[in-house]
């Protein structure tokens, strides 16, 4: 139901009572006689409906609204099986209002203008830039910090033992405005795993390589041997679906990272872009060297995501990145994940590494809701074991079993759906899409981190870094101060690496890359960067 409907009836309804009301003083007017006066209801203390510590959360029924994202694979969510279920568990009626995508941002954006809000939004991918906004400026967000400290043991809980957590989510007034999508599956995590053809290492009579220096000697053996047996020298040793991927992907190997989701890294508590650090320019000699070589696919600047899957599945890649195998199942079994290479400094890091915060706007509470405590006791369950479980499966004996080793799987009335295992996931929950807030831990990750990318991630354990940090929430003067700088940044860097890699620019000019990023602004950027990351720490 809109929340237009909902003020268009309780109209009729005011004015229905009113209709009766005069009705009775008409007729007992007539008799002579006025009707008794009825008793006003004792009105309703904190203890006639206190929050329980277990379920229900209350003992009479609240009633909240929320707005969100519908993915186009969803039924409403009022009819999921998730949400029907919750609802008779913790009496609280959420009432939805779940906007499919193609009308969903203009929606959303007019509920903010008009200041018709609901009480809460759901999966509604809040942008830092929107929480800044009508968190700290406007004010239509609430802070969630008294509310999390009283009411959500379980985000509590989280945040504890993952204190960077709580400083991503922490914005530069000192509060926190949302609750986030975050996962603590690392599998999950690595979303640009090395993926190398097995079938052709055991061919060519080579070890996973382990140094640049047997990446390169494998690259130059799939090359020039017919690797797969067709007679055409079609192999390519080396592809992604970006430059930028590849960067992403293998910067760990020079000592770069990917903090706040950017070219940062994190040295002894000092930020720094690493577009203009010597290292960075090593890294690029190496892509040149590889694409004047023909080791790195001659396409990379022109394909688009559908070429490279398609070469994937063809099996003449050697060697890709991808998070999961669900992009090359057709050849999924003849793929193995290897560890991070070694590089010239001796590094050896998996920079291609999610902060455990996916999505820092999935839930937020607004100035409208007359139960913050109780809508906070609400989300708060989909940030524990059970709960996630939950809100990620379903009903335990219907929906999903748990496996041999303990972890929920979805059963044959999921997987065998007659329309596939997606429509079915779709009266489940609203998982489908992404940005739903709960928890995602290696306990209930089994759906996204099927065996053989839990294998693959487990090369990688030894080289993930031991902190990332998501995107920080800036205040309003110092966003619109660093903003352009940031995508003038990311413009000149994606028409200047190209010609680098192809040999059309010589590194001499490498100087005047580094001017040019110098004169954007990017020493503004690092200060800026700087201090929200010291801000986080002074939490």
């Amino acid at each position: 139901m809109m929340m237009g409907d909902c003020r268009m009836i309780n109209y009729w309804k005011h004015a229905f009572f009113l209709l009766v009301s005069l009705s009775l003083l008409s007729a007992a007017g007539c008799s002579g006689d006025l009707p008794a006066a009825p008793q006003p209801k004792a009105p309703e203390t904190a203890q006639d409906n206190a929050l329980n510590q277990g379920f229900p959360i209350v003992n009479q029924q609240v009633r909240i609204r929320m707005f969100g994202r519908r993915d186009q694979s969803q039924i409403p969510w009022n009819r999921m099986v998730v949400f029907k279920e919750y609802e008779r568990k913790s009496n609280v009626k959420v009432v939805f209002e779940d906007v499919p995508m193609p009308g969903f941002t203009e929606r959303k954006n007019l509920l903010f203008a008009s200041g018709e809000l609901p009480d809460a939004f759901f999966k509604a991918n809040l942008t830092t830039t929107e929480i800044m906004r009508y968190g700290m400026s406007e004010k239509l967000l609430v802070p969630l910090d008294s509310l999390i400290r009283d009411h959500a043991p379980h985000v509590n809980a989280l945040f504890d033992k993952y204190p960077e957590v709580r400083k991503s989510m922490t914005a530069s007034d000192g509060h926190i405005y949302t609750l986030p999508l975050l996962t603590t599956a690392d599998a999950y995590r690595t979303y640009l795993k090395p993926w190398v053809n097995k079938k052709w290492l055991q061919k060519a009579r080579l070890r996973p390589p382990a140094t640049i220096d047997e990446l390169i000697a494998m690259y130059r053996v799939f090359r020039d041997s017919d690797m797969n047996g067709n007679g055409i020298a079609d192999e390519i040793p080396l592809s992604a679906e970006s430059i930028t991927n590849l960067i992403l992907a293998m910067g760990g190997s020079w000592g770069l990272e990917n903090q706040f989701k950017y070219y940062f890294n994190i040295e002894d508590g000092h930020v720094r872009l690493w577009l203009t650090d010597p290292r960075f320019k090593e890294m690029i000699m190496f892509f040149n060297r590889l694409y004047e070589e023909k080791l790195l696919d001659q396409e990379i600047f022109t394909q688009d995501g559908a070429t490279y899957f398609a070469k994937m599945n063809q099996g003449i890649i050697g060697n890709f990145y991808l998070g999961s195998t669900d992009r090359f199942k057709d050849v999924e079994a003849d793929y193995m994940g290897i560890a991070p290479y070694q590089g010239p400094e001796g590094q050896q890091k998996v920079s291609a590494f999610n902060p455990i915060v996916v999505d820092p706007g999935g839930f937020a509470i607004t100035k409208a809701n007359g139960h913050p405590e109780v809508t906070m006791r609400w989300i708060d369950y989909f940030y524990s074991e059970e709960g996630a479980e939950f809100y990620r499966f379903g009903i335990k004996g219907d929906t999903y079993k748990l496996n041999a080793s303990g972890k929920p799987e979805f059963t044959d009335k999921i997987l065998k759906d007659p329309r596939g295992p997606t429509a079915a996931l779709g009266e489940i929950n609203n998982m489908t899409g992404g940005g739903s807030p709960h928890w995602i831990s290696e306990s209930n990750d089994s759906f996204i981190d099927p065996p053989s990318v839990i294998e693959a991630h487990a090369a990688l354990i030894p080289y993930l870094p031991k902190a990332v940090y998501s995107s920080p929430i800036f205040d309003k003067a110092t966003f619109e101060r660093i903003s352009p700088i940031k995508s003038d940044v990311d413009k000149f860097v994606a028409e200047a690496i190209p010609p680098f890699v192809t040999g059309e620019l010589s590194f001499n000019k490498w100087d005047e890359f580094r001017a040019t990023l110098r004169k954007i602004g990017v020493e503004e950027l690092e200060k800026a960067y700087q201090s929200a990351y010291d801000a986080m720490n002074r939490q």
